[in-house]
């Protein structure tokens, strides 16, 4: 959804830790994330972003208790002993893969740190570091085949299980970047290549000349975590407003189709067969929405609004319907559009200050601003957070981590909530997976067991 979230898992600041995003968005993200994570440390306050699954959250009958986990609290049991971070201000990542979560953060002196712990032990695996500019750009995917971290002009590919440097390529901020499970694939501006790269030696796997200026990954909208991103597709599309999907496997592309040309700094993004674009004018005064059928290549507006408007995320949230979050100051409204009809389904209030949204199976949360809103598939409300520290654990769960420690559980069908317990200070993002959450906090990496 997310935002590739390029966009938010755009949406919430939040997911866009789960899912690979574009460069010139990452780094947007990254500096809203730093100065949220620089607030947070001020004023005892985190934002917490969890992308993980619940499959595994409930106790099981017959299941043998875990030697490793410690009692820590209500709900909530202490894996290992807390690892180290030699005491950062903050911490810019952290995020799951293949049993392991992956932590990266920046030293006062620019040394880039590097940790893997292991989620079932709690106990670290490896850690590597870089040396780098202080406040140097950086962020990091973490899939099972392989970890990617993208800093100071190159892309760096660990191996998740000891750390070990496998290859490095160059990037810059101009280029563009998906990494999915299939390959690392960069679009470059100075080559006008898209080229696809394996996770093991690097090696390149296909080199498409194109004319694109933007590379978009075609998602399924049922992404939870970075691992989850298996698409096959990635779609093109340049300056002037031509666009061709492209065959992740073999590199092959399709026909050429032609859309409004989207804004420089205007959102583009892809679900399923559907291209979203946003086309605005040179004095920001409201912008258009276009859909673009990646089948047909048929192109119309769905949505279009006047100066003082601006667009704060579009998700897909549902079988052809797309979600728009639309921002006038601190004023959201949240409208749902039928992509086959181009008709508006349902329009709602949203809350103040909201950033972002992020949608599975029809239901819509908002959040990286004022307070978090779940919606059902028509519109009302089934919860409300106090705060925006609330993101998706599954289709079925959310997960709420206060910057009071206090951790809760939230069911999506009915918005029941139930207390997990609390968790020391964070500085910086939390992840987890069905039966474990880590966070960066105040006393080192902590990793707790959520089944009790």
């Amino acid at each position: 959804m997310p935002t590739d979230l390029d966009e938010l898992f755009q949406g919430l600041g939040r997911q866009a830790d789960a899912i690979p995003i574009a460069p010139p968005e990452a780094a947007r993200l990254r500096g809203r994330q730093r100065r949220r994570n620089r607030a947070v440390i001020a004023a005892a306050v985190a934002v917490c972003l969890v992308a993980a699954g619940v499959s595994g959250l409930l106790n099981r009958p017959g299941r043998q208790p875990d030697s490793t986990v410690a009692p820590s609290g209500p709900g909530l049991s202490a894996v290992g002993s807390p690892i180290s971070l030699g005491n950062p201000v903050t911490v810019d990542y952290s995020v799951t893969a293949g049993g392991r979560v992956f932590t990266l953060w920046q030293a006062a002196d620019g040394t880039v740190n590097l940790l893997a712990a292991d989620l079932r032990t709690g106990a670290q695996a490896w850690k590597t570091q870089r040396p780098a500019k202080p406040d140097a750009f950086m962020h990091l995917y973490a899939m099972s085949q392989g970890i990617a971290l993208l800093a100071e002009g190159r892309i760096s590919v660990y191996d998740p299980a000891d750390g070990r440097l496998r290859w490095e390529m160059p990037y810059s901020e101009a280029d563009g970047l998906t990494v999915q499970t299939r390959a690392v694939v960069r679009w470059s501006a100075q080559t006008r290549r898209i080229e696809a790269f394996g996770w093991q030696d690097g090696k390149r796997l296909w080199s498409l000349e194109t004319a694109g200026d933007k590379l978009v990954t075609v998602r399924s909208g049922t992404e939870i975590r970075q691992e989850d991103l298996a698409g096959k597709r990635v779609v093109q599309v340049s300056a002037t407003g031509k666009g061709q999907v492209v065959d992740l496997d073999s590199g092959t592309a399709g026909e050429t189709f032609s859309i409004p040309a989207a804004a420089a700094n205007g959102t583009i993004t892809a679900f399923e067969e559907w291209l979203i674009s946003e086309e605005t004018w040179p004095d920001r005064s409201g912008y258009r929405l276009h859909a673009t059928d990646l089948r047909t290549g048929d192109t119309r507006v769905i949505a279009e609004r006047e100066s003082g408007h601006t667009l704060g995320q579009a998700d897909l949230c549902g079988p052809n319907r797309l979600c728009v979050l639309d921002k006038q100051d601190a004023t959201t409204t949240v409208t749902a559009i039928d992509l086959a009809t181009r008709e508006q389904v349902w329009e709602v209030p949203g809350p103040d200050g909201a950033e972002g949204i992020e949608a599975h199976d029809g239901y819509l949360l908002t959040g990286g601003g004022g307070a978090g809103t779940l919606y059902d598939r028509n519109g009302q409300v089934v919860y409300r957070a106090p705060d925006s520290a609330v993101s998706w654990l599954t289709a079925e769960s959310l997960l709420r981590v206060a910057g009071s420690g206090e951790v809760e559980r939230i069911r999506v069908a009915n918005g029941h909530t139930e207390r997990v317990g609390t968790v020391p200070l964070q500085i910086g993002v939390c992840a987890a997976v069905p039966d474990r959450l880590a966070c960066p906090t105040s006393e080192g990496l902590r990793i707790w067991s959520l089944s009790g």
